[in-house]
């Protein structure tokens, strides 16, 4: 049998236990060819443990990053036809359409009131007599006075003028009253006997 120093025996445990013993707290020498300030490889290169699932750190995301992209987005891309406003500025309003002013109604022209009727005058006397004639053939009144005239003969006559007409009147019978209001010379006749010189002049002022 051979026989070692112990010396020896001692310092080959001592080297075999520091580099394979889990609680060694001794580092393995580097290698020569390594360069100063190296750091020891990680678990994970060497293929240690991996820690759990369970263990490892989440991402956290923040809501209001979220919340607030989202609304930008929705901002930004309005749908087909839509417009977008910039927010703090009012939108634009259609100007009104100018209304056309009304035109001003045409006003009456104010008629003229009739003249009041003058005061009623006398009744003057006109004679349809034999011999067809008037008697006055010229009769002159005052403005307001009426005229009636009386058939004295045996025939009918008439007292007619521009602007009336007794009709015919029989003998003895009188005709309905005139009533002249209006200044003027006016020419009067007996309408059957008007070419036999039945005629007269009314005058009225």
């Amino acid at each position: 049998m051979r026989l070692f120093p112990v010396a020896s025996v001692l310092t080959l445990v001592a080297a075999c236990g520091g580099s394979s013993h889990p609680g060694a707290t001794g580092t393995a020498p580097l290698p020569a060819d390594s360069p100063s300030g190296a750091q020891p490889a990680s678990p994970a290169t060497t293929g240690g443990p991996t820690p759990p699932a369970s263990l490892a750190p989440r991402p956290t995301v923040t809501p209001s990053r979220t919340a607030a992209a989202s609304s930008t987005a929705r901002t930004a891309a309005p749908g087909p036809g839509r417009t977008t406003t910039p927010s703090g500025q009012p939108s634009p309003q259609p100007s009104p359409r100018p209304q056309a002013s009304p035109s001003p109604s045409p006003r009456p022209s104010p008629t003229k009131a009739p003249s009041p009727a003058p005061p009623p005058g006398p009744t003057r006397a006109l004679e349809m007599t034999a011999g067809y004639r008037f008697s006055p053939m010229d009769l002159t009144i005052g403005v307001g006075d009426a005229v009636r005239a009386h058939n004295g003969d045996t025939m009918d006559h008439t007292f007619t003028g521009p602007t009336w007409d007794s009709g015919n009147v029989a003998p003895g019978a009188y005709a309905r009253v005139f009533r002249f209001n209006k200044a003027g010379t006016f020419r009067f006749v007996c309408t059957p006997h008007e070419g036999l010189g039945m005629t007269g002049t009314l005058t009225v002022r």
